[in-house]
């Protein structure tokens, strides 16, 4: 599926301009000093550890015009919607990772894990509610399309246990070892969450899981069968037939409807399938989710379709595996809850992490 669009997209096709305010306000953006001091220097795209290779590595480029139109709109949400944040990168054996960073230096520390064909962006209305009291930490997925930088394209986390080691690396090189971090998934980025949260639970307070996808039970062949077209032929049309399925009828927040919009579509438009794909989600076999010791609380949409069977599987698989695991199904809402009803989501998000047992 993602190979064939190496062959049949146009990373070049020009997006479509969408109408925002003629000024971003910029006095909410602050660049204050990473979480490690040692990670402040530029972070070089180079392979760490790995012994020499014949074939010299090709750094992954962020140059063009479809990698233009889609940091126009990371930063466009960055600017008018995100809280006062920060930024740094850390280096890990995969390249660069771009991390956004918001709230008290030393507040409870919150890590947000993005889906896929998304950015750390998406998370800037929860950022903004939990940023008052939490240290938000929210790093863009190595090989996805925000702002890190695979040191070479032919070598992506190639299976679960890869992409497990570059979130530790990064949850290293931000100094964080031995401390206790809430995580908190979405869709690609639940499934991420659930891996580490089996793999590693001594170092997860609490676990929240945001319409994971392929974590219960396997995506759809109908998610992958209107994802296709948008991805090969990267019309709006297409682009936005995807926004449909995927939500309960493409309404999203109005506040943030326009830029979140920009963003999608220029996400399927941007290159980032032009290097080898992120590891498909396969869902935790039974042992795997009972290793999950941390509290956890699953939220899946009413209208969800990315994954089979439905919601309800999914709530009762959880429910009868996970020891520890809260589960509500939101109504009202399909795949992309955080976009449709965020005001809703970040309330239950911040409920559960703020409860004290």
């Amino acid at each position: 599926f993602f190979r064939l669009t190496r062959y049949f997209g146009d990373p070049q096709l020009k997006a479509p301009t969408y109408p925002t305010s003629s000024a971003l306000p910029t006095s909410s953006v602050v660049h204050a000093p990473p979480l490690n001091s040692k990670n402040s220097s530029p972070c070089r795209a180079e392979i760490m550890g790995q012994s020499p290779s014949k074939e010299p590595a090709q750094a992954q480029s962020h140059e063009g015009v479809a990698w233009s139109e889609l940091f126009a709109a990371y930063d466009n949400i960055l600017a008018r919607h995100w809280p006062t944040f920060s930024s740094t990168t850390v280096p890990t054996s995969f390249g660069c990772t771009h991390v956004n960073l918001a709230g008290p230096l030393e507040g409870p520390l919150v890590l947000l894990i993005h889906g896929s064909g998304a950015s750390s962006v998406q998370w800037a209305s929860l950022s903004k509610a939990l940023s008052t009291k939490y240290r938000v930490i929210a790093p863009d997925l190595i090989a996805e399309v925000g702002r890190s930088v695979l040191s070479n394209v032919k070598r992506t986390p190639a299976s679960d246990e890869e992409i497990i080691e570059w979130m530790h690396e990064v949850i290293n090189g931000l100094g964080l070892q031995g401390k206790l971090i809430n995580i908190v998934g979405f869709s690609y980025g639940s499934w991420v969450a659930a891996k580490l949260a089996s793999r590693s639970p001594e170092i997860v307070k609490k676990l929240v899981l945001i319409s994971p996808a392929g974590t219960f039970y396997p995506l759809s062949a109908w998610f992958f069968l209107k994802v296709l077209p948008a991805v090969i032929f990267k019309s709006e049309a297409r682009i936005l037939a995807v926004l449909q399925y995927m939500t309960k009828d493409g309404s999203l927040d109005p506040l943030m409807h326009a830029d979140i919009l920009r963003f999608f579509v220029a996400s399927f438009r941007s290159p980032h399938f032009d290097h080898k794909p992120l590891p498909p989600p396969a869902p935790l076999p039974d042992d795997s989710l009972r290793c999950i010791t941390a509290r956890t609380l699953l939220l899946v949409g009413e209208f969800e379709r990315v994954n089979t069977y439905g919601p309800a599987k999914a709530l009762a698989r959880a429910r009868r595996y996970l020891p520890h695991c809260e589960t509500k199904l939101v109504t009202g809402v399909g795949h992309m809850m955080t976009d449709e009803k965020p005001t809703e989501v970040n309330y239950l998000v911040a409920s559960f992490l703020d409860s004290e047992s």
